[in-house]
């Protein structure tokens, strides 16, 4: 039998946790969009790579890394990867062939206000964002003999 009092606590319980539940929600569904683009990234890494080390020519790449500094500005909603960022170029490997090397330097957008409020709010993430990641893949050139 319930008492007149305890008629509205169910609905101050749920008050005071839907903000934690929603902050957990979003945390997850921004952490999804985040890896998305990251697996999106290391996916242009392996792609210009291997388009790299099947091209004729062996020291410039420009026209390779322009297309992917081109589709990543498009296809990357969480990262921001400038033209600078995107490098690819020739590698001395063990066996003395030229592998090809990419490197992608991405910074995480902070231009929306969850960044800046994990920036504000939990420690040691503000270098994290600012200083953002690389991504490194390396592959052996299919017409190394030349």
């Amino acid at each position: 039998m319930k008492v007149n009092s305890e008629k509205g606590q169910d609905i101050v319980e749920f008050a005071l946790i839907l903000p934690l539940l929603l902050v957990l929600v979003i945390g997850i569904i921004y952490t999804g969009f985040l890896f998305a683009d990251y697996l999106t990234l290391s996916n242009m890494a392996r792609s210009s790579a291997r388009e790299a080390s099947m091209s004729t020519t062996t020291d410039n790449y420009s026209d390779i890394q322009e297309t992917y500094v081109k589709q990543a500005a498009t296809s990357q909603r969480m990262y921001e990867v400038k033209s600078k960022d995107y490098q690819i170029d020739n590698v001395q490997s063990e066996n003395g062939s030229k592998d090809v090397r990419v490197r992608i330097h991405a910074k995480i957008q902070d231009d929306n206000a969850l960044v800046q409020a994990i920036k504000g709010f939990i420690p040691g993430a503000e270098t994290l964002i600012d200083d953002g990641f690389t991504i490194q893949y390396q592959m052996i050139r299919e017409n190394s003999s030349s």
